[in-house]
């Protein structure tokens, strides 16, 4: 009876922690929106979604990917001299 104790024990364990791990993930992202390096590992892993579009879920990890372009984009360019004047008249 010892040994089929121990297997149980392991798997009871392997649970708890997953179960942890899958709400403390789904906490960060969707309460504290954080962008950690593991919350970012956890979504590429988990399909976690953020959005809906015509019946299609947007996974996390797509919309990252995208925004991290956006934002080299955006970090990498330069503004036009007249786009300058015009955001200042706002």
């Amino acid at each position: 009876m010892k040994h089929i104790k121990l297997p149980l024990i392991i798997l009871g364990g392997v649970l708890v922690f997953a179960f942890v791990f899958f709400g403390g993930v789904s906490i960060a992202l969707y309460k504290f929106n954080s962008e950690a390096r593991l919350v970012k590992g956890a979504a590429r892993l988990i399909p976690f979604p953020v959005a809906r579009i015509n019946n299609h879920f947007v996974k996390f990890s797509d919309y990252w990917l995208d925004l991290d372009t956006l934002r080299y984009f955006y970090g990498n360019t330069k503004t036009p001299p007249g786009c300058r004047r015009l955001a200042k008249n706002r």
